[in-house]
């Protein structure tokens, strides 16, 4: 508690247990930090900024190792969402959790030092986006000797999808996450309900992609994930 509260370094938590007999010594804490830096392999991100991310396979890995009974296409959210933390400091945290399992509980697997937007998060999260994009591709996890086929979400609030899909902002003419419409059409109460979820009006990957080198339909910039 003092270490982590206080950020007391380890020359003056040995000072106390030297003077304080029910203290954990200090030996002992250093063995229980080691222990517990063994069961995470934690990359720092590349460039000027501050940030490190736990690989998205592994932290998958122990999620389903971790479920009582997983069911055969086991559901994972892959999240994130910015805060500033001061008047020039924000930071962009990205969590994980399964979907199916009875209490939801994100875990963390990337803290970046940086602003909610696509140029400083395809600059600074680059390494932590490939393997995202590697595990999609893939579209399973190695649990020991099998390969587990699993299905992965993107949730986030309106920025963070936003930006992680290379669209333009939410004030945009084009800025729905699913279809081409613009603020015109969606004041527009004639349209049949599964108007905006027709062929001609769906917004896909592949659209997101041809789109983007044109500046069109709201896209401006290839999609992260």
């Amino acid at each position: 508690f003092l270490l982590d509260k206080f950020q007391v370094s380890d020359g003056i938590y040995h000072e106390f247990c030297m003077l304080v007999d029910n203290m954990p010594k200090h030996g002992l804490i250093v063995q229980c930090r080691k222990e517990q830096n063994k069961l995470f392999h934690i990359e720092r991100l590349p460039g000027h900024g501050q940030g490190v991310y736990i690989k998205l396979s592994e932290e998958l890995e122990r999620l389903y190792t971790g479920q009582t009974s997983p069911g055969p296409l086991p559901r994972y959210a892959l999240g994130g969402d910015g805060t500033r933390v001061s008047r020039i400091s924000s930071f962009v945290i990205f969590s994980v959790s399964c979907i199916d399992a009875q209490s939801i509980e994100p875990k963390t697997i990337a803290i970046v030092k940086t602003n909610e937007n696509y140029m400083s998060l395809s600059q600074q999260c680059g390494p932590f986006f490939d393997d995202i994009n590697s595990v999609i591709k893939a579209g399973c996890i190695q649990v020991g000797t099998q390969k587990i086929d699993i299905k992965l979400y993107l949730t986030g609030d309106m920025k963070f999808l936003l930006s992680c899909l290379g669209l333009k902002s939410a004030t945009a003419d084009q800025c729905c996450l699913y279809c081409w419409s613009s603020k015109a059409d969606r004041k527009k109460c004639d349209r049949p309900i599964n108007y905006y979820q027709s062929s001609s009006m769906k917004r896909t990957l592949e659209s997101i992609c041809t789109d983007a080198p044109k500046n069109k339909n709201g896209v401006a910039h290839l999609p992260l994930i």
